[in-house]
């Protein structure tokens, strides 16, 4: 069996968070055998992986096991990562540990989906600035071997998780039409952002081959400079979180939580709001666009003049 997850992480780098259950890659004969001398429920929910709570000593513990039979990518991880092993105490067995490169594109292979997200870009960005530190990571730091199993592991979880990409390609008014019922918009979208672009005007009009359009183009934005287009998603998740936390708790003069509105709205840049192709860039990076320069609420109010009248 190979060890993944946190128990695999922790095994390379002792500063890594402490972990509470034991996540496996196996075949389903050594799975078997390992169940069957040890009490267990077994709490499966299909038949592509096994999940099952195992007492070890006076512990409960949850396992959970990829089987290799299921997933091409599981069968080439297992077949090609056994460069470390480990004695396990507590269970009274050895098995292989996943490399630190295994367990990068494991996390990375769903970082854009809302998969226990929040856990999930701590670890990414933890192993990411172990394997690639004070460099600007991209796609092309990977070697072409793991660059692969990436992409063959990120193609099953697209398959069985049935993803859609959201259509951007259709007019401004038809895109704002899909979210109104459920935003319900006080404040024109296209104003906040000229409230709170970092230029003369927003970003967002610079990535865009027709601006009568939601898309924006891949060549543009990897055309922008590094720092760019980290202000570009910034720009984004500052008109949103404005929109859908900050400006309709001001119109209620409830509560708010600039900072916490803000962090929750770049998460789901990441794995909702972006195009497709932009969002392992957001996630490589989201410490970056966490790390907001300025007092974006303030900015807004201060520029905002419309805004400012329906506060009367």
């Amino acid at each position: 069996m190979l060890l993944i997850g946190s128990r695999a992480a922790r095994f390379h780098y002792p500063d890594f968070r402490k972990p509470k259950d034991y996540d496996f890659i196996a075949t389903r004969k050594d799975v078997e055998s390992f169940l069957s001398t040890r009490e267990h429920v077994d709490n499966s929910s299909h038949d592509k992986k096994i999940r099952a709570k195992v007492k070890v000593g006076s512990k409960v513990i949850q396992f959970e096991f990829d089987l290799v039979e299921s997933y091409a990518s599981s069968q080439f991880l297992y077949q090609a990562d056994l460069d470390f092993g480990a004695f396990d105490k507590k269970l009274g067995i050895s098995y292989g540990v996943a490399s630190p490169h295994a367990l990068f594109i494991l996390k990375k292979s769903h970082i854009i989906f809302p998969i226990h997200w929040h856990k999930n870009i701590v670890d990414y960005l933890f192993l990411k600035d172990k394997l690639y530190p004070n460099v600007e990571y991209t796609n092309d730091s990977m070697d072409l071997a793991w660059y692969n199993i990436f992409l063959l592991r990120r193609n099953e979880i697209l398959l069985r998780s049935k993803h859609k990409q959201r259509d951007f390609d259709v007019d401004n008014s038809e895109f704002f039409k899909k979210s109104e019922k459920f935003v319900k918009r006080k404040v024109e979208h296209d104003s906040i952002h000229y409230a709170t672009c970092f230029y003369d005007k927003p970003l967002f009009l610079s990535v865009k081959e027709d601006v009568t359009k939601a898309a924006i183009s891949h060549d543009l934005v990897f055309n922008l400079s590094f720092e760019d287009r980290i202000k570009l998603i910034q720009e984004e998740a500052m008109a949103l979180s404005l929109e859908r936390y900050i400006i309709p708790a001001l119109l209620e003069k409830l509560p708010y939580d600039a900072q916490e509105a803000y962090a929750i709205t770049a998460a789901k840049m990441v794995y909702n709001y972006l195009p497709d192709f932009f969002r392992d860039f957001a996630a490589d990076n989201f410490d970056k666009v966490l790390a907001l320069p300025k007092d974006y609420v303030a900015e807004f109010l201060a520029r905002h003049k419309t805004f400012k009248e329906l506060l009367k």
